[in-house]
């Protein structure tokens, strides 16, 4: 049992990294990143906002997946939110 929960704390470890690393302007320190990244990025930040104030939330879990994967420096709202939507989308 402990080198199950070992295993999935290390694959939470790593996921998490990379996700932080893993966005285009983490280099610099930009949120968003740069170029179509950064217009992307606040596109589909602004769509699943939006959604989820209507209470929309199957369409707001596409634009907020694309936000988790590419920027997810740009608000912790990312994080709080997604915990409440994806549950309802199951």
């Amino acid at each position: 049992m402990k080198t199950l929960a070992k295993g999935i704390l290390t694959a939470i470890l790593i996921s998490t990294i990379t996700f932080v690393f893993g966005q285009k302007g983490v280099e610099d320190g930009s949120r968003y990143g740069h170029g179509e990244d950064s217009i992307r990025c606040i596109k589909n930040l602004s769509l699943y906002r939006e959604y989820v104030k209507q209470k929309n939330y199957e369409p707001a879990l596409e634009s907020w997946k694309i936000v988790y994967r590419e920027c997810p420096k740009a608000s912790w709202y990312i994080y709080i939110v997604g915990i409440s939507m994806v549950e309802k989308n199951i």
